[in-house]
């Protein structure tokens, strides 16, 4: 009867230990549990990286944002690292890669390609200046079958590495299903923009210039052959000057006038020295052969003073 009570104590002991154990063990990983979203209306799931937690406060500053985490603490006077969930509200993601000619003419970041799963994605790198300090967004779209979400990772531009090291971390832990089908990239279809229009009217006003500016020295230099030596060059002078005075025109039309007045005016001062130095070589050679052609004529229109030999 000893020796059954003793194995009896024994295994109540050992299986309390076991008990204990697993306790212990829950709370630990309740305690250090990293943060986790499982969202079946969108269709994904993921898990954050060590230290983040919930940010309650900034996911209600826009209705857009879904989910957010902070890396840190808010209230302190450091900087924070965030990662936010935003929904797109728009239909499924094209399977094609963006390029810098569909995006806004101020865009002043990068376009990145993000791996997550089998597929690319298309990535936005963004700068900006908050209170002079510098921060940088990391924009992943996510083409998820049932609706398209934006993961973003915010942080200062001097903690770029960590931030993208966070977002290969969190793009590790996303699951989810996609539209999209591996191997069916495109390039998206360069369609004509304002930009493209603009940058064609841009394209006309230059050949305009170019044409009027090749039209405009045949025509100083038909004036120079009809005209004294200081038209050219008085002339261009004027045009110089006129199109320093029509700077302040606005518009890329003024710009071109102004532009085009003060480069044909400046050609033309080159043209007109050239003249004038030129003309003023044959007008010395011209006098001097006039002032020869006097001396020959003298030599042989003059008086004979002495009669001729008369062999006296």
């Amino acid at each position: 009867m000893q020796k059954a009570a003793s194995i009896n104590n024994k295994f109540y002991s050992f299986l309390t230990t076991v008990v204990y154990s697993f306790v212990f063990l829950l709370f630990c990983s309740m305690v250090h549990a990293n943060e986790t979203v499982n969202d079946e209306k969108l269709g994904f799931s993921m898990e954050l990286p060590d230290g983040f937690k919930k940010y309650q406060s900034f996911a209600n500053s826009d209705k857009t944002i879904l989910y957010a985490w902070i890396l840190g603490n808010p209230s302190d006077e450091y900087a924070d690292i965030i990662v936010f969930v935003r929904g797109l509200n728009g239909p499924p993601l094209r399977q094609e890669y963006y390029s810098l000619n569909q995006l806004p003419k101020d865009f002043k970041g990068k376009l990145l390609r993000v791996k997550w799963n089998k597929f690319k994605l298309n990535g936005f790198e963004i700068p900006e200046n908050i209170n002079g300090v510098s921060y940088i967004t990391y924009n992943i779209q996510i083409p998820l079958k049932k609706e398209p979400v934006q993961i973003s990772i915010f942080g200062t531009a001097e903690e770029k590495d960590l931030l993208k090291h966070i977002m290969n971390k969190v793009m590790a832990k996303l699951d989810g299903a996609s539209n999209w089908r591996e191997g069916g990239y495109q390039t998206a279809p360069l369609k004509k923009t304002p930009e493209d229009k603009s940058n064609i009217y841009g394209w006309v006003l230059l050949s305009i210039g170019i044409i009027l500016f090749i039209g405009g020295l045949v025509l100083l230099m038909f004036i120079s052959r009809k005209s004294s030596k200081w038209a050219v060059l008085g002339l261009s002078i004027l045009f110089y000057f006129g199109g320093i005075s029509l700077s302040s025109l606005p518009g890329r039309e003024g710009k071109m006038v102004s532009g085009f007045l003060k480069t044909f005016g400046f050609a033309g001062i080159i043209l007109g020295c050239f003249d004038v130095l030129r003309k003023r070589k044959k007008e010395v050679a011209k006098d001097e052969t006039t002032e020869n052609s006097r001396e020959e004529d003298y030599s042989r229109n003059a008086p004979h003073i002495f009669p001729p030999d008369l062999n006296m």
